[in-house]
């Protein structure tokens, strides 16, 4: 018959939980922080958000991983967006016709 196990070491080894992180909200706001940096100080993308995460220690990698994923394909819509508008040019109104 197997000795029962210590209460104090009951558990350990097999898995851990996870830290929560940031919520949804937060994640947000800190991809609006980096996409300030990034836009009106002309701060590389990769400097914004390392200095975010500087500021940030309560954020984990999943969580600037995630931020710096938002912000990159933010960036990435933006540009395609000019880019479209420039192509087709501006697009006027029937009343200003």
């Amino acid at each position: 018959m197997a000795a029962p196990s210590h209460p104090a070491t009951a558990g350990q080894g097999r898995t851990r939980e996870k830290a929560p992180g940031l919520r949804d909200g937060g994640k947000i706001q800190a991809a609006i922080e980096v996409l300030r940096d990034v836009l009106e100080r002309r701060t590389p993308v990769k400097d914004a958000v390392r200095d975010w995460g500087k500021r940030s220690r309560f954020a984990g990698s999943r969580d600037r991983a995630w931020i710096s994923g938002l912000v990159v394909d933010a960036l990435r819509r933006k540009n395609s967006i000019e880019h479209a508008m420039e192509a087709t040019g501006p697009v006027l109104s029937r009343s200003a016709r």
